[in-house]
C-alpha cells in the first residue's frame, strides 16, 4: 500500500477548491463581458422611461395653464432643469410644425445655435452619429405635442464598470480567504490526522491514540494492526518455508537481475547472498553461454506471456559439476505486464545419475535383445544354408554319375552366394563393407538410376523423380560414394516402397534430391552433424505406412514383417550401415495407412575426400597443447604429433590444462582435447581459453560423447573433431589444416 504525503494531500485538495473557484470566477467574469451591453442598455432604458414619465407629466400641466396665460418661459425652464442630470443630454417638445421648445446640455454644443433650434432632423442625426446617445419620444396625454429626450449612456457606462470591477475584486478576496480557509480547515481536520495515522504506521502508536482520533481513523489503524499482525506472521512462515526447501529460493522484479535470494545460495550455488542480489540473472555460472542461453528462454516466454519455464542444465559448484533443475513462474498484473518472476533452483544431479543408470539398463537390454535376434537370424540362416549344402554334396557323392549331380552341384554354389551375400549386408550394417569410392555427381546418377527403375514398377504406378534448384550444380550435389553400394541402397528402399504399396488404389513412389544444411535440431539428434553442409535424398511412397513400434526396429538386423521366406530381414540394416559408413545419416518419417518417406543426408565430396586421403603431412615444430584424462592414450598421442614435428605439451585434466596455457600461451599455436573429461570438459575448457586469447584454435576427439552435437555454436565452426580411434593421415591433416587456418586469419 503507498500512503499520499500530507503536504501533497492537502495541496491536491487545495488545488482542486482553487481550480473550481478561479473557473467560477472567469465564467462569470465571461458572462459579465457579453451581457455587459445588454445590462447597460436596460439601465439606460429603465431611466429614460422614468424621466419621460415625469417630464411629460409637468409639461402636460404647464400646457394645460397655458391657455390662461403665458407659458413660454416657465415651459424652458422646465425643459432646461432636465439637462442639469448628466445623463439627459437634450429634452425638446415637438408639435407638427417641428421642435416648439428645447433645451440642449454641454454633449450637444451643435444645438446650441438659434439656427438649429428648430431642426429635429439635424438632432436625430446627431444623436445616430455618436454610439453614446439614445433618442426616446412619448405623446403628451391629451395633445398633439410630443415630448423627446436624448440620454446619454457615459455615466451610466462608468457606473456600471465600477460596479463589476469592485464586486469581481470583492469576489476574487472571497475566494482567496475561502482557500485559505479550506486550506486551514483540511490541515486540521484532514491532513493532521493522516499525518498521525501515516505515522502510527510507521512505529508503535501510544495507547490512547484511538482515543484521540476520529473514529474512521481509529478503525482504519485497527484493521492496519490486524494486516499487520498477520502480514508478520505470513512473513516468518514464509521465510520458514523457504528455509526448509532443499533448492535455493530467489525473486526478480524485472525478469533481468536478482532482486532478493534466499541463504541457500551459499551451499548450493557456491555464492553469497549478497553478491546475487542486484547481479544479473543467472551470473553465479561459470559459463556465459549457458547464462545467455537461460536469459533468452526467459525472455521469450515473457513475451509470449507464459506462465512458467522450466530449465536443466550443468554447472560447476565448487569443484563439482552438478546438474542443476530451476522452476521459474512468471507474475502479470491485470494489464498484462509482467510483475514479478519467482525461481527456485534444485540440485538434481542424483536424480540425473539414477536417468542415466535406467537408460543404460535399458540400453543394454535393447542391445541384449538386438544381439539375441542377429545371433538367432544368422543361425536361421547358415543353418539352412549348411542343410542345403550337406544334402546335396551327400547326393553328389552318393551318385556321382547322376544326370542331377551338374543340377545339385549349382545349388551349392547359389546356397554360398545366398551366404556371401548376407555376410556382405551384415558387414555393410556393421560398417565394414569393402568399398571402391569415388567422386558421384547425384543428379546424373538419379537419372541413371530412374531408367532401372522404371521397368521395375509395373503397370499402374507412378513414379517421380524431382531436382530442387539449389542441387542442380554439380558443385553442390557431388558426394564421395561406390556408385554400386549406393544403387544396391537405393534399389532396397524402391523395392519396400513397391512392396508397401501394392494394395494401394494409386501407388505413387518419388525421389528427390535437394541440399540440406544440418542446424541445432538437426545436430541433437545425429552426433556431429552440427553445421554440416549435406546432400538430401528423399524416397517417399503412398503405401501402407508403418507403426511406431515397428519405425523404431526395422533398421535390426533380421527384423522383417514380411511373410516367411519373403525377406531375410538385412535389407534396411544394410542401407543403414552403407550410408553410415560413407559418413551420412539416415532418417525415416511414417505412420500407419500414411506411407513412408526415408531422408538419406550424404556429405558433401570435400567432406569425405579429407577424411579418405591417407597422406602424413608433418609439422614445423609448432607447439601444441594436448589434454586428455587417459595417461596412455595422453603419452600416445604426444608422442605421434612429436614424431610428426610438433612440440607438445600435456594436461591430465582441464584444471592443469589451464593452468598451462596461462604459462605458455604466447607459444602455443593449437590446443588438441578430448571432449568428455572430469571437472572442466573439453567445451568449456574451449569457452574459458576463447576469453583469455580469443582466436586460439582447437581440436576435439571423443571416443563417445552424446553432449557435444547441443554445443553448435562451437563445432559449428572450424573447430573439427577426431573420433577414436582414428588414423595418423587424419590427426596429421586436422593438426595441419587447424594451424594453417589460424595463420590465415592472422596475418
Amino acid at each position: 500500500m503507498i500512503f499520499t504525503k500530507s503536504s501533497t494531500l492537502k495541496n491536491q485538495l487545495t488545488e482542486t477548491v482553487a481550480l473550481w473557484g478561479i473557473c467560477f470566477f472567469l465564467l462569470l467574469g465571461l458572462g459579465i463581458y457579453v451581457f455587459f451591453h445588454d445590462i447597460e442598455t436596460f439601465l439606460i432604458n429603465r431611466d429614460a422611461d422614468q424621466k419621460m414619465a415625469s417630464a411629460a407629466s409637468e409639461l402636460s400641466q404647464l400646457l394645460e395653464r397655458g391657455r390662461a396665460a403665458p407659458i413660454d418661459a416657465p415651459v424652458k425652464a422646465e425643459l432646461k432643469a432636465y439637462t442639469h442630470d448628466a445623463s439627459v443630454a437634450a429634452v425638446a417638445l415637438i408639435d407638427a410644425n417641428g421642435i416648439r421648445y428645447i433645451a440642449v446640455g454641454d454633449q450637444l454644443p451643435g444645438l446650441a445655435g438659434a439656427a438649429g433650434l428648430h431642426d429635429y432632423e439635424r438632432l436625430r442625426r446627431s444623436v445616430e452619429a455618436d454610439p453614446a446617445l439614445y433618442l426616446y419620444s412619448r405623446k403628451l396625454y391629451g395633445r398633439p405635442d410630443t415630448l423627446v429626450m436624448v440620454m446619454d449612456s457615459s455615466s451610466t457606462t462608468a457606473s456600471l464598470t465600477m460596479t463589476t470591477e469592485f464586486t469581481l475584486v470583492l469576489m476574487m478576496v472571497l475566494l482567496l480567504i475561502s482557500i485559505k480557509a479550506l486550506h486551514f480547515v483540511l490541515g486540521r481536520r484532514l491532513v493532521s490526522p493522516v499525518d498521525s495515522l501515516s505515522s502510527a504506521m510507521e512505529n508503535r502508536p501510544p495507547d490512547d491514540f484511538a482515543a484521540s482520533m476520529p473514529q474512521e481513523i481509529a478503525r482504519a489503524m485497527a484493521v492496519y494492526e490486524q494486516l499487520q499482525q498477520r502480514h508478520d506472521v505470513m512473513k516468518m512462515q514464509f521465510l520458514n518455508l523457504m528455509e526448509a526447501l532443499p533448492g535455493c529460493f530467489w525473486w526478480s522484479e524485472d525478469a533481468a537481475c536478482y532482486t532478493g535470494v534466499s541463504d541457500k545460495a551459499e551451499s548450493l550455488l557456491s555464492s553469497s547472498v549478497e553478491g546475487l542480489t542486484s547481479a544479473r540473472l543467472w551470473s553465479w555460472l561459470q559459463s556465459p553461454a549457458q547464462a545467455r542461453i537461460n536469459r533468452q528462454r526467459l525472455q521469450a516466454a515473457v513475451n509470449k506471456r507464459e506462465p512458467g519455464i522450466d530449465f536443466a542444465y550443468q554447472a560447476m559448484s565448487g569443484d563439482q559439476l552438478r546438474w542443476f533443475g530451476e522452476t521459474v513462474t512468471l507474475s502479470y498484473n491485470s494489464a498484462g505486464e509482467l510483475a514479478a518472476v519467482y525461481g527456485i533452483i534444485n540440485d538434481i544431479s542424483s536424480r540425473k545419475e539414477r536417468q542415466k543408470q535406467q537408460a543404460e539398463k535399458l540400453e543394454l537390454a535393447q542391445r541384449m535383445k538386438a544381439t539375441a535376434t542377429l545371433v538367432g537370424g544368422i543361425a536361421h540362416e547358415f543353418n539352412n544354408a549348411l542343410a542345403g549344402m550337406n544334402g546335396n554334396l551327400f547326393l553328389v557323392k552318393a551318385r556321382p554319375d547322376d544326370p542331377m549331380t551338374t543340377e545339385r552341384i549349382e545349388r551349392i554354389e547359389k546356397l554360398i552366394d545366398h551366404a556371401a551375400t548376407m555376410i556382405e549386408q551384415m558387414l555393410a550394417f556393421a560398417l565394414q563393407s569393402n568399398l571402391t569410392p569415388g567422386p558421384v555427381v547425384m543428379t546424373d546418377f538419379l537419372h541413371q538410376f530412374r531408367s532401372h527403375v522404371l521397368p521395375m514398377l509395373g503397370g499402374g504406378r507412378a513414379f517421380s523423380l524431382t531436382i530442387d534448384e539449389d542441387a542442380a550444380e554439380p558443385a553442390n550435389c557431388t558426394v564421395h560414394a561406390d556408385v554400386t553400394k549406393l544403387q544396391e541402397a537405393l534399389m532396397q528402399l524402391i523395392e519396400n516402397a513397391i512392396n508397401a504399396t501394392a494394395k494401394t488404389a494409386h501407388p505413387e513412389i518419388a525421389i528427390r534430391l535437394s541440399c540440406f544444411e544440418a542446424g541445432a535440431d538437426f545436430a541433437s539428434r545425429f552426433k556431429g552433424a552440427g553445421g554440416r553442409k549435406l546432400v538430401h535424398i528423399r524416397v517417399s511412397d503412398n503405401g501402407c505406412g508403418m507403426s511406431d513400434e515397428v519405425r523404431q526396429r526395422i533398421f535390426e538386423p533380421f527384423f522383417t514383417t514380411s511373410e516367411v521366406g519373403a525377406g531375410t530381414g538385412l535389407g534396411l540394416p544394410m542401407v543403414y550401415g552403407y550410408v553410415r559408413q560413407i559418413g551420412g545419416y539416415i532418417d525415416v518419417e511414417s505412420s500407419e495407412n500414411e506411407g513412408a518417406a526415408f531422408h538419406l543426408y550424404l556429405p558433401l565430396t570435400q567432406q569425405v575426400e579429407d577424411r579418405e586421403n591417407n597422406t602424413i603431412t608433418h609439422g614445423h615444430k609448432e607447439t601444441v597443447l594436448v589434454i586428455d584424462d587417459e595417461a596412455m592414450f595422453l603419452d600416445s598421442c604426444c608422442d605421434v604429433l612429436t614424431e610428426l614435428g610438433y612440440l607438445t605439451l600435456a594436461a591430465h585434466s582441464g584444471e592443469e590444462a589451464m593452468r598451462i596455457f596461462r604459462q605458455h600461451r604466447d607459444v602455443i599455436q593449437l590446443v588438441l582435447t578430448d571432449v568428455v573429461m572430469p571437472g572442466i570438459g573439453g567445451v568449456e575448457l574451449y569457452r574459458r581459453i576463447q576469453k583469455l586469447q580469443p582466436g586460439t584454435p582447437f581440436l576435439f576427439f571423443t571416443a563417445y560423447d552424446q553432449t557435444y552435437p547441443h554445443a553448435t555454436d562451437i563445432f559449428s565452426g572450424n573447430c573439427e573433431i577426431l573420433e577414436k580411434p582414428f588414423h595418423i593421415p587424419a590427426l596429421s591433416q586436422a593438426v595441419e589444416r587447424a594451424i594453417q587456418q589460424h595463420h590465415s586469419a592472422t596475418t
